[in-house]
């Protein structure tokens, strides 16, 4: 369960934004793997966040990088279930989480904004 880098855009609230956000990493040949977006910020798994992080801040959209937990799992019923409850047990808040792809074939992937050391030292 390796700790992760995700990067926070800022963006308005109107039609086309995220296609501007998009465009310029497609034209870096920087791939998004997983995202979500509410309350103004764009939440991207991205495969090269510091680059990433200075071409959208060059563009005007303004980031932050967050450390948050990349979890793999057999793709099987219940096993994000076992990973809340644990968590759950142990104090520990999932404030959010969204899909990415996967690495392997049969596997599930997902990103959880939680306190990836805390996260881990339970999960172990």
């Amino acid at each position: 369960m390796p700790a992760a880098r995700e990067l926070r855009v800022h963006i308005s609230d109107k039609p086309g934004v995220l296609g501007q956000v998009s465009v310029v990493l497609r034209e870096a040949g920087i791939n998004i793997e997983g995202f979500a977006v509410w309350g103004g910020v764009a939440r991207l798994f991205v495969s090269d966040t510091d680059r990433a992080q200075r071409l959208l801040d060059d563009e005007g959209f303004p980031c932050a990088v967050a450390d948050v937990l990349r979890l793999h799992l057999p793709d099987e019923p219940g096993n994000l279930a076992e990973v809340a409850e644990v968590l759950g047990s142990a104090g520990i808040n999932i404030d959010y989480a969204y899909t990415v792809t996967p690495e392997q074939p049969g596997e599930a992937a997902f990103i959880l904004a939680v306190d990836p050391e805390r996260a881990e030292d339970v999960l172990d």
